[in-house]
């Protein structure tokens, strides 16, 4: 299955995607794979290279930017702020965000937003100014990128790596367990950290693509399920629709 059937979400999209390991891919896929137009954007920083996940790239930096009888014309729309020094595309400052949050409502089109940073690094605890999730989302993906099971807990491996260990009780240099990822995803400080309350949560565990590291995860998610989330999806968003599994 894709990873919209994955999610069985409520339509339209009003995602918060948050994590590490395949944020940015999970948004561009959702964008292609719900019906009508989809506007992307994010609540922190974007890549420049980033841009090519849509058809259409406009910065909004003052309400007069609002346009979406223009965005309606693109199946993909990325919006966001300027170019920073850099070379990062900021994020629309909050109140554009609200007014392209009811710009979507009345439109009935489809929000994907990333609402965290993790500079590629597959796994990440959040800091505490993070994730900066907007309190009217109605979904929130948890991305977690399976690479780093088995490697050893440093910044190469995890994003906020002594986060994580503060909340997990591994100890940096030790080897990234399943079960340490669990306790980061259940705790209020870790991966359930500023979900909206009513929101939908789902877990994508992503760059889990063979059957041994599925096994392992596989081993974790009556535990997710029972900690609060509504969906687990394990498998490889680059390779959807045919690599991903859900759990409910």
């Amino acid at each position: 299955m894709n990873l919209l059937q994955a999610l069985n979400p409520k339509l339209p999209l009003c995602i918060a995607i948050v994590g590490a390991g395949g944020k940015t891919s999970a948004m561009a896929a959702l964008a292609r794979q719900v019906e009508g137009a989809a506007w992307v954007t994010t609540t922190t920083h974007l890549g420049t290279d980033q841009t090519t996940i849509a058809d259409r790239h406009c910065v909004i930096e003052t309400e007069k930017d609002i346009n979406p009888a223009l965005w309606l014309q693109q199946k993909v729309t990325l919006l966001t702020g300027a170019v920073t020094h850099d070379d990062r595309l900021h994020s629309p400052a909050t109140d554009l965000l609200n007014l392209i949050h009811h710009a979507a409502e009345r439109s009935a089109v489809h929000l994907i937003f990333e609402a965290d940073g993790s500079r590629s690094i597959p796994l990440k605890a959040p800091g505490g100014h993070e994730p900066p999730i907007p309190a009217w989302a109605q979904q929130v993906i948890v991305v977690v990128g399976a690479s780093a099971l088995g490697n050893p807990l440093n910044e190469q491996t995890v994003f906020r790596a002594g986060v994580f260990a503060e909340l997990t009780g591994l100890l940096e240099g030790q080897t990234i367990t399943i079960e340490s990822v669990r306790d980061m995803l259940l705790h209020p400080l870790g991966g359930l950290k500023n979900i909206p309350a009513g929101a939908q949560k789902a877990v994508l565990f992503n760059q889990a693509e063979d059957p041994v590291t599925r096994g392992i995860i596989e081993y974790i998610v009556p535990d997710l399920l029972a900690g609060g989330y509504d969906r687990i999806i394990v498998g490889g968003v680059r390779r959807a629709p045919d690599a991903l599994e859900s759990y409910w």
